[in-house]
């Protein structure tokens, strides 16, 4: 036998039981039972969608229980080495970027802020024996990077080798250390 229940919002809910059908024997109602009863199927009480919602549970409970890479830090742009350097007099800054030119790359200081974009473009397009084929490649890179101090941004030096972008980053006089002497 069927009955409807009140739900949370304005419709109702109907649930099914097993029925007598013959002295102690009991079967679930069919769905075309519920049809003939006039009473609507829910979708959630299908089987097939029940194994799929479990097998899915199955599925959330192994891959949370694992961090992504992304909550490793595994960006893109991780895998690109920097290695920053400092002493009294300068900044040096070692990027590893492979595959862009030296015209690709925007390096700019903002206050206390390094910038480095690069982009790059790359189209080919051959034709042999009435066969045409084409490539693109399209590569984009920023990273920012935080400095220790000052730097005086009209007489950084920047170079390209090698796919190994160096920068020299000389400190202002305020932002240099200097010795302080400690009288008694």
């Amino acid at each position: 036998m069927a009955h409807r229940t009140k739900g949370r919002g304005n419709g109702t809910h109907t649930h099914a039981h097993a029925e007598p059908v013959h002295g102690n024997e009991s079967r679930e109602m069919t769905t075309s039972d519920r049809q003939d009863s006039g009473e609507m199927t829910r979708f959630t009480d299908h089987p097939v969608r029940r194994l799929r919602e479990e097998v899915g549970a199955i599925f959330d409970r192994f891959f949370d229980a694992m961090p992504s890479p992304w909550d490793l830090g595994f960006s893109p742009d991780r895998f690109w080495a920097v290695d920053v350097h400092e002493d009294d007099q300068q900044i040096s800054v070692r990027l590893e970027a492979p595959g862009f030119e030296a015209k690709d790359f925007d390096v700019q200081v903002r206050g206390n802020m390094l910038t480095i974009r690069a982009e790059h473009e790359q189209r080919s397009d051959e034709q042999k024996e009435g066969v045409r084929a084409w490539q693109e490649r399209h590569a984009r890179f920023q990273r920012t990077i935080p400095l220790s101090g000052a730097v005086q941004a009209d007489k950084v030096e920047a170079t390209y080798r090698n796919g190994v972008l160096e920068l020299h980053l000389p400190r202002t006089e305020e932002a240099q250390r200097k010795q302080i002497t400690v009288k008694g």
